[in-house]
């Protein structure tokens, strides 16, 4: 229950990368790759900036949620 509560405060994170909340890492993570590849600024030639400031939005809510579910493994393993 406790990181379900913690995932709901990170819910605009996970939007982000439109995923749920109750998604699990690997489901978030092929999600930023997927997003990640598709607005990479490298990849697109036209409105940069935009690309640019959305790839960073997305790196953002990625590298935000994996301390979420880094602790979450932990948290599940010392309970089994």
């Amino acid at each position: 229950m406790r990181f379900s509560a913690l995932a709901n405060l990170l819910e605009e994170h996970f939007a982000t990368l439109e995923c749920s909340v109750g998604d699990d890492f690997n489901t978030v993570r092929s999600q930023y790759l997927r997003l990640s590849k598709l607005y990479h600024p490298d990849h697109a030639s036209s409105n940069e900036q935009e690309l640019g400031s959305k790839f960073q939005e997305i790196s953002f809510a990625y590298e935000t949620l994996k301390p979420f579910f880094a602790e979450e493994d932990k948290y599940l393993k010392g309970r089994v």
